[in-house]
């Protein structure tokens, strides 16, 4: 289905036009390298594709009168604080780059060259492509993940249905194992909604909440990003790093002492190092953190169980009768990156983005090299073995591809190379064999991925003008293919609804999917108003179907969970590839 769809479009979009031998004929070698690498990744289709996209930038280019005048005011210098929270224009990032850091005493860039500093931060919400919310899965937040559900004690929307209608958002996240999202506004406001047992939602409470709800308590700061840990939470303001939930294991880096049951029900300030520069990226373990700053620096903090704090150690120390507890880092410590010392002399690293698995973390420099650490179980590391690593340790990709995007599973791990290919090791089914070094996922082969998340076992990507899902059973509505689909697939699918739209990006969260449909695109925006609207948690029949709403939820019962606090990480997780 996938490679009909793409052919199709060969048909229908002057970018997937293929070339003549005259015109191959008037290539440099360099762009004949070019093609060749990108033929031997995805064949004629993604080869195009990415030949036509260089072309029409380099027309681009050669038209803009910032590329003939040199952008000279790109040389950057230190990135102010109100910047690095992405809450500035375009004009205001490179007036920053004359301007001195945002808070006094904060150092020059250090491993991070002027050439980087584009890489390094991502771009302010006022120039992220805006988007409607769409959501599908599980709407019973007490009781998903504690236990198999049947699909109806689910309460699974099974189709993408609109949330917040009329409501343009710039930014959404979720994480594996989490039971909560967070969603923000191109002006900095954020909404939050789901389970909240350890205040993970950051409203004051600890109640269950069915629909997106201000999250009026960061007293007024601008939020540029957030992410989310199986019940804590921590949000990238203007004032810095705000976090809320769980304390249990110190992954809320605020320099309280870790107690098991101790919650944060307000977002309260991260102990951010006094001589590092503002954080700008932050992602978010099932329970511990990590954060970078404007200079590429890496900081990490919470439970160090399996090595994902990257600070070289486990944590274990032994206590009396010869139990093992672990020291738990109670507030961001600096973490180095390096690269192998036959590479760049063994220069820091310049880290751009990263992600975070249950236990594990992945990290971009910004030359395009991938770094992975904490638990390896399942391969999900990417270094052909199954082997814990305790520092960052670099990953081989077939042809030496570049990487510009990187996304985490519970238990595998995706990349995005820069001509839009897709890359995956891991596993994210209970059986069969592990992938266990990156692999290009042959069915995604001549598509241009935009955007691409994994919930406990479930992944959506958004590529072209499509959303294409994936998930073994059992799957709880999260894939997006309606009550006339499948409840599940193993091998990636069309979700028809939404073909030939464009999602700008996409979260996905233990049993749900939550995705950002363009709020500019004239063939999205009219799709919209053919999609069920679950945007004021009213029951679902008054929108003329089936699903049930938002608000839906059954009673809870007790029990360990995806989403409860009960104990640490499962030091007994299977590591054994079928």
């Amino acid at each position: 289905m996938l490679a009909s769809q793409a052919a199709r479009w060969c048909t229908q979009d002057p970018m997937r036009k293929k070339f003549t031998k005259e015109e191959k004929a008037t290539w440099s070698k360099s762009e004949k390298a070019m093609y060749k690498a990108a033929y031997d990744l995805g064949g004629e289709a993604r080869a195009t594709a990415v030949m036509r996209r260089h072309f029409a930038e380099q027309q681009q280019q050669a038209g803009s009168p910032a590329a003939e005048a040199g952008d000279g005011a790109a040389a950057a210098a230190p990135v102010s604080s109100a910047t690095a929270a992405g809450v500035e224009s375009k004009a205001t990032r490179k007036s920053a780059a004359a301007s001195p850091p945002g808070q006094a005493g904060r150092p020059a860039p250090g491993p991070a060259q002027v050439a980087d500093v584009a890489a390094l931060l991502p771009a302010p919400l006022g120039e992220r492509a805006p988007g409607y919310m769409l959501f599908a899965g599980s709407t019973n937040w007490e009781e998903v993940g504690k236990r198999t559900l049947s699909f109806d004690e689910a309460c699974a929307v099974s189709r993408f249905s609109r949330l917040l209608p009329g409501r343009q958002i710039a930014f959404v996240c979720s994480a594996p194992s989490a039971c909560h999202a967070i969603a923000i506004t191109a002006e900095g406001a954020a909404f939050a909604w789901g389970r909240n047992a350890s205040g993970q939602l950051g409203l004051g409470h600890t109640d269950t909440v069915t629909h997106p709800t201000p999250v009026e308590t960061l007293d007024g700061s601008r939020v540029a990003s957030a992410a989310c840990g199986k019940m804590h939470t921590i949000f990238l303001t203007d004032r810095g790093l705000l976090a809320c939930g769980s304390n249990s294991y110190a992954q809320l880096g605020t320099g309280s002492q870790a107690k098991m049951g101790s919650t944060v029900l307000q977002p309260k300030a991260v102990r951010w190092p006094s001589s590092a520069a503002a954080p700008c990226r932050v992602a978010c373990g099932a329970d511990f953190s990590v954060a970078t700053d404007v200079t590429g620096r890496l900081y990490s903090w919470g439970h160090p169980q399996y090595g994902q704090l990257g600070n070289g150690t486990s944590g274990q120390v032994l206590e009396r009768a010869g139990k093992i507890d672990y020291a738990f880092r109670t507030e961001p410590v600096l973490v180095e990156v390096r690269p192998p010392p036959s590479q760049h002399g063994g220069a820091p690293v310049c880290v751009g983005p990263l992600a975070c698995g249950d236990h594990h973390t992945v990290l971009c420099s910004t030359t395009g090299t991938v770094y992975t650490f904490g638990f390896g179980g399942y391969g999900r590391l990417g270094h052909k073995d199954q082997k814990d690593r305790m520092r960052a340790t670099a990953i081989d990709f077939p042809h030496k591809a570049k990487i510009v995007d990187v996304s985490a599973g519970a238990t595998c791990t995706y990349a995005i190379s820069a001509t839009r290919a897709l890359f995956f090791w891991g596993r994210t089914k209970s059986t069969g064999e592990a992938t266990m070094y990156p692999k290009g996922v042959a069915d995604l082969h001549g598509w241009s991925v935009r955007s691409i998340s994994c919930g406990h076992s479930s992944t959506v990507v958004a590529a072209d003008r499509a959303v294409i899902s994936w998930g073994p059973s059992p799957a709880y509505g999260e894939l997006g293919y309606g009550e006339a689909g499948p409840k599940s697939s193993t091998q990636p699918k069309l979700v028809d609804d939404l073909d030939g739209t464009r999602v700008e990006q996409v979260a996905s969260g233990y049993a749900f999917s939550v995705l950002l449909m363009s709020a500019q695109d004239e063939k999205s925006t009219a799709l919209l108003e053919r999609l069920p609207n679950l945007g004021d948690g009213s029951d679902a029949a008054a929108t003329n179907t089936k699903e049930p709403a938002v608000g839906s939820k059954r009673p809870a019962e007790n029990g360990d969970s995806a989403g409860n606090d009960n104990g640490g990480p499962d030091a007994k997780e299977a590591r054994t590839a079928a």
